[in-house]
């Protein structure tokens, strides 16, 4: 008996397998697609979490009495999967600016020229020393780069910080003052 159309098991078969492995495809490239989305944003608040914790930290009671406490909340920080620097910044508010609301948190990180600000000049310093804390091994790598980076976290937090009013012409102490202050925290991956 000769049967001229049959190829054999699985050539008879062959025509409807062809569309249930090209589904089989698009299901798990599907899957594949909605698994890594997920892993991103799931990345993403984890990064948004590790800056919360940066700022809580630095933020404690919103008051830093001096450049001892700053740098003793600086070292309470055990965040290791971010790259982060948190810093003071002055409130540049004159009492115009209080009829707009978002003027106060104006924080400049280049000057006019276009360039970036050295770490340095970007947060507030004082005899002391300035007002930043980092993970960064050498401070200077925070450059325009991480600003472009599409991922960085950048958060701003009211905070009063005690500073000295200086003395006056007879050289007598003017006392303290609770300055307020931005407490600025940069995060990136």
């Amino acid at each position: 008996m000769r049967n001229k159309a049959f190829i054999g098991p699985i050539g008879d078969d062959l025509p409807s397998l062809i569309p249930i492995v090209f589904a089989l495809t698009i299901f798990f490239a599907s899957f594949n697609a909605a698994l890594s989305t997920f892993d991103s944003k799931n990345n993403s608040f984890a990064d948004d979490l590790d800056a919360l914790k940066v700022a809580r930290i630095m933020r404690s009671n919103g008051y830093i009495v001096n450049k001892e406490n700053f740098d003793q909340l600086c070292g309470l920080v055990e965040v290791r999967s971010l790259k982060f620097v948190a810093g003071l910044a002055e409130f540049n508010t004159t009492p115009e600016d209080s009829l707009d609301p978002l003027k106060p948190y104006n924080f400049t990180f280049f000057e006019p020229s276009g360039l970036m600000k050295p770490i340095d000049q970007l947060f507030y310093g004082n005899a002391s020393g300035n007002f930043y804390c980092t993970n960064l091994k050498d401070p200077s790598t925070f450059d325009s780069g991480v600003l472009q980076y599409k991922n960085a976290i950048v958060r701003t937090y009211p905070v009063i910080l005690e500073k000295d009013r200086g003395t006056d012409a007879q050289g007598g102490k003017l006392g303290i003052i609770a300055a307020p202050m931005q407490l600025v925290v940069v995060a990136w991956r």
